[in-house]
C-alpha cells in the first residue's frame, strides 16, 4: 500500500465530507449552473447518494483501489 497515496486520499476524503455536509441544494445549483428544477433536484440526490457512497469507504481500501 502506497502510504503517500492513503494521506492524500485521506485530505480528499476530508475535502469532500466538508463539502457534501455543507452543501445545500441552492449551491449545488449554482456551481453547477442549474436552475431549480426536477433536473437539479434528480441530479442533487445522485451527488447525494455517490459521495455517501464514496464516504463510507475508509482511505486503505481506496488507496488499494487507486493505488498501483
Amino acid at each position: 500500500m502506497n502510504i503517500f497515496l492513503q494521506g492524500e486520499i485521506e485530505m480528499n476524503l476530508e475535502f469532500l465530507r466538508q463539502t457534501y455536509c455543507n452543501l445545500t441544494y441552492e449551491q449545488f445549483c449554482q456551481r453547477c449552473g442549474f436552475t431549480e428544477s426536477q433536473y437539479a433536484i434528480d441530479k442533487f440526490v445522485i451527488f447525494k447518494r455517490a459521495m455517501e457512497g464514496i464516504l463510507s469507504f475508509d482511505s486503505e481500501t481506496l488507496a488499494n483501489l487507486f493505488g498501483e
